[in-house]
């Protein structure tokens, strides 16, 4: 009886050991602490907001604007929730940083500081969108023309369709 209970014990343990999962990469620990999919999406938003003021200032109705928002932040948890965009984002660290340097940031972000760097991050961009916006809107006009003439520069110029000859 003993040796089928150890038995027993020593399979459940096996089937307990291999449930758990793989461990993170210092990557992957890298984004949960920076709590990637929420903070991505309410950049994402931020930068969403802007086309949301044109769509005010077009007339579009403001019970409209808030189903578009919700629409929009629906899309964002989609896509940032996606286990390929996150696989990518990874990439996209590990192309960057070393892992010396991820486990650095990691380090640093889980510092008093570090907290408030990511609790502020989202803050700052959507204020540093709002700062830019107005210099950007004013150099429209002038760069609008610019990407123009340099189309143009490059395109081949037509070339002349043969005459139809009279029959």
């Amino acid at each position: 009886m003993k040796k089928l209970l150890s038995l027993a014990l020593a399979l459940a343990c096996g089937v307990l050991h291999a449930a758990d999962p793989a461990p993170k990469s210092p990557t992957d620990e890298l984004l949960e602490l920076m709590d990637y999919e929420n903070s991505s999406v309410e950049t994402a938003m931020s930068t969403f907001d802007g086309f949301i003021d044109q769509m005010k200032a077009n007339g579009v109705p403001a019970a409209a604007i808030g189903d578009i928002r919700k629409e929009a932040r629906k899309m964002y948890v989609r896509i940032f929730s996606s286990p390929d965009v996150r696989k990518k984002f990874v990439e996209l660290y590990d192309k960057h940083f070393t892992a010396d340097e991820i486990v650095e940031l990691t380090e640093f972000y889980r510092t008093p500081l570090g907290k408030k760097t990511l609790a502020a991050m989202p803050s700052i961009m959507t204020d540093a969108m709002k700062v830019a916006m107005p210099a950007v809107e004013k150099e429209m006009p002038a760069f609008q023309q610019k990407v123009g003439e340099i189309v143009e520069k490059h395109q081949a110029p037509a070339e002349e369709e043969p005459e139809a000859e009279d029959e």
